[in-house]
């Protein structure tokens, strides 16, 4: 394993040092890190948000058998049938404690809930300052002149001229010789 872990690190400090030579790579890298950030909380959140609703709805179909047995304990109070007014509560009672760990249970995937969606939030503000960074970039960039494509229109023409002036010097010596 020691030896992984040694090839691991160095490799890491040279793409770190390759990275800080390319800072524009550098960006670019940091941007896709952060939209696979932005991707993975925004599936967090809508799988949170999935269990939520499916908790709800477990939540209401507990309130619906809930109210099916106090109904059935009052019918069998009401006929004198104490063991089945009996056994109807204690279902009941046991609907009640299903109802409230499923209500705990979506207690927390709603705190989680707010807390993915904040980090979403301030993920999505990264993304966009370091978007705003990048254009700033781009057009510092632009404004600088190219050594490389820089011609400005009066060495172009100038450089016309002399070509001109050179083919026609040559046309005279031709001439000349003949």
């Amino acid at each position: 394993m020691g030896v992984w872990e040694d090839l691991s690190q160095f490799l890491e400090s040279r793409l770190e040092e390759f990275l800080e030579k390319n800072p524009k790579l550098k960006l670019l890298v940091l941007m896709e890190n952060i939209r696979q950030q932005e991707e993975e909380a925004q599936n967090k959140l809508q799988q949170a948000q999935n269990d939520i609703q499916r908790l709800q709805e477990e939540i209401m179909a507990v309130a619906r058998d809930v109210q099916k047995w106090q109904g059935r304990i009052e019918q069998a109070r009401a006929s004198n049938r104490n063991d089945l007014a009996q056994s109807a509560k204690e279902r009941s009672d046991e609907l009640l404690r299903t109802g409230n760990q499923l209500w705990g249970q979506m207690t927390v995937f709603k705190q989680q809930a707010q807390q993915t969606q904040t980090l979403l939030e301030r993920i999505q503000v990264k993304r966009k300052e370091l978007e705003i960074h990048m254009a700033t970039q781009q057009e510092e960039e632009a404004k600088r002149p190219n050594p490389t494509s820089y011609r400005s229109k009066s060495t172009d023409d100038l450089d016309k001229k002399f070509r001109d002036w050179e083919v026609e010097q040559e046309l005279e010596r031709l001439k000349r010789k003949k």
